[in-house]
């Protein structure tokens, strides 16, 4: 059982809009995975807990029309979390999300030639540090990701075919991300990595 308030305000103009949604939440028994100080097999040892925590955060999202063709986006999420009674009583949640801002800039075009519906865009990752740890958590760097994607339509015959092309972590940046289990190994997240899709739609 849980006690959740939330919010939204927006407002949206010709070229520029914004929505805020905020949240509030108690957990008079909040179950979760809690870090422990032994390790079997080299791995870190957990063991469900159950106590009262308090989160919130929220959301802010942006978008302004440039022009016609292109627009810019913002989106920024951040989570503040805090166990009330327990032995970690003071601390956050284990895993806790890092505040987070996606910046976008996109391009569209009904038709390219002989191409349809043409998008190319470019997004910004940036995630903050996150130094709110549950001991024996490892604090996490910050870090920024890179990535682009492609894509158009064309119609042939009776049946239209749909194509992407995406390129994440341009920059091939090495880092930890802090809601992984694979950070407990220092396994980074994935590097540069390419995504090619195709659909036909009849």
């Amino acid at each position: 059982m849980s006690w959740q308030l939330d919010a939204a305000v927006g407002h949206e103009w010709n070229f520029f809009g914004f929505e805020i949604n905020p949240f509030v939440t108690w957990f008079p028994n909040y179950i979760y995975l809690g870090p422990e100080g032994g390790y079997e097999q080299g791995l870190q040892r957990f063991k469900y807990q159950n106590n009262e925590v308090f989160r919130t955060g929220g959301e802010l999202m942006m978008q302004y029309r440039i022009s016609d063709r292109l627009k810019s986006a913002l989106e920024s999420e951040y989570v503040y979390s805090r166990q009330m009674t327990g032995d970690k009583e003071g601390f956050t949640l284990p895993f806790s999300p890092p505040w987070t801002t996606d910046f976008s800039l996109e391009y569209s075009h009904p038709f390219f030639r002989s191409f349809e519906n043409l998008i190319l865009r470019g997004e910004y990752r940036l995630v903050a540090a996150q130094n709110e740890i549950v001991p024996p958590e490892n604090k996490t760097p910050g870090y920024g990701l890179t990535s682009i994607l492609a894509g158009a339509s064309r119609q042939v015959g009776a049946a239209q075919i749909n194509w992407r092309f995406q390129m994440r972590n341009l920059f091939n940046v090495r880092y930890l991300d802090h809601t992984s289990f694979y950070r407990l190994i220092e396994a980074p997240g994935p590097g540069r990595n390419f995504i090619v899709s195709m659909s036909v739609s009849f």
